[in-house]
């Protein structure tokens, strides 16, 4: 498999593993697979078979559903990358901060949007 960057599975169990304090290698241990592949789906160079994912959901407490939707995502983005975004309109260079923005408060949110316009704002002013 073509290694992929960190993408929504790998973000999505990550937070889940933090939230229930669960180790690799007690995740490793309950899902009967090596830690290395554990560490790989962590860090987004793996994607789960379906039965795997199965598992994942037992153990995280993330939804099937929520985990096959992530998991599809990442899937389509590996296959097709940039081209798929462009297909969107959308812009792949805003990829890991759409990833993730779910991540951030409200707050948070804010103060992202903020600092983008400023700088907007003062490349324009820049230019004249």
């Amino acid at each position: 498999m073509k290694k992929a960057t960190p993408g929504a599975l790998a973000d999505t169990l990550t937070r889940a593993f933090r939230d229930k304090d669960l180790s690799i290698s007690r995740a490793s241990e309950a899902l009967g697979v090596s830690y290395e592949y554990v560490r790989k789906l962590l860090k987004g160079e793996a994607l789960p078979s379906g039965h795997t994912l199965g598992d994942l959901a037992s153990i995280t407490g993330v939804s099937l559903k929520a985990l096959e939707q992530v998991a599809t995502a990442d899937r389509i983005r590996i296959k097709y990358g940039k081209t798929l975004a462009e297909f969107a309109h959308k812009n792949p260079e805003l990829d890991p901060i759409e990833r993730s923005w779910p991540f951030l408060t409200q707050d948070q949110r804010q103060t992202v949007i903020q600092l983008v316009q400023t700088l907007a704002s003062q490349n324009k002013l820049s230019k004249r």
